[in-house]
């Protein structure tokens, strides 16, 4: 009864051993960026095509991580092309939302490069 308790304590303590890490403490911070200019949408305009040249991003892959809920983005997640990314994006129903201005922020993680922030504001009339 005492080796087979033993036994498992040891197998315990093992497991916990090998499944702690601490890699994550070892990360590096990534750079932010924020764009100076801001993007300025109107209801009348539904469709937008930005096209982001950024060629320090030469191919890395992206994942857009923040944007506002009054857009819908295409893609969400790719690779940059030789700097290049074209981004697409519609606003959603007008009608959906009361009159007024809308601000919001688009915040894209590229691998290698770190985030890119956008300030978006959409004037709904």
């Amino acid at each position: 009864m005492i080796s087979r308790n033993l036994y498992i304590a040891v197998l315990l303590i093992a497991f916990l051993w090998a499944g702690c890490s601490n890699d994550f403490l070892e990360t590096e911070e990534k750079n932010s960026y924020w764009l100076s200019d801001t993007l300025e949408l109107t209801g009348q305009v539904r469709d937008v095509y930005l096209p982001l040249n950024i060629p320090e991003a030469e191919n890395s892959p992206f994942t857009v991580m923040v944007y506002p809920k009054w857009i819908d983005l295409d893609p969400m997640k790719g690779n940059f092309s030789n700097g290049l990314l074209n981004l697409n994006f519609s606003t959603t129903n007008e009608q959906d939302y009361s009159a007024g201005n809308f601000s919001g922020s688009l915040i894209i993680d590229i691998r290698d490069f770190g985030y890119l922030g956008i300030t978006i504001k959409f004037l709904n009339q």
